[in-house]
């Protein structure tokens, strides 16, 4: 990958998400470059691997630290999550706002299900909520729908 004069390694394995791994700015003929860099830092590991491993590495470099660990795909987990309850959150009070102002069915799709709420208010009289979910959708989804409505009593 490369943007100007910043250069990027990216790592993707099993159509999972891409990673990028390395980064830096390309100055050629510099040992600051990005890819001399990227091959100095990459002979050290390999050295550093195979005076604690046998059989040793036969390769020129050894790369294996740049790739993502446990605690990485935990921290896009997390933020994953956090990505889509932002985006459930604006999806649901638009379609909340969207039913009390004519009383009809709106619905949206949200990652491969379809959302769908409806609205039901007079004056001075209970509010109605009627909330249709159709496709495959995460445990839980229902709970964290019904706490972003206002006003929704979760233990009712």
């Amino acid at each position: 990958m490369k943007v100007q004069r910043w250069r990027g390694a990216v790592w993707v394995a099993d159509d999972t998400i891409p990673w990028l791994v390395a980064a830096g700015q390309r100055e050629d003929g510099s040992p600051d470059d990005f890819y001399a860099a990227l091959a100095t830092r990459g002979k050290a590991a390999r050295s550093q691997y195979n005076a604690a491993h046998t059989p040793p590495l036969t390769t020129d470099t050894h790369t294996d630290d740049l790739l993502p660990a446990a605690e990485d795909e935990l921290r896009w987990k997390a933020e994953h999550a956090v990505r889509m309850e932002r985006r459930l959150r604006v999806t649901v009070h638009s379609l909340l706002r969207e039913s009390l102002l004519d009383g009809r069915k709106h619905a949206s799709m949200l990652d491969g299900a379809a959302l769908g709420i409806q609205v039901q208010a007079e004056e001075g009289y209970s509010t109605y909520v009627a909330v249709r979910i159709i496709g495959s959708v995460p445990r839980r989804l229902v709970a964290t729908i019904l706490s972003l409505i206002p006003g929704c009593q979760l233990d009712a």
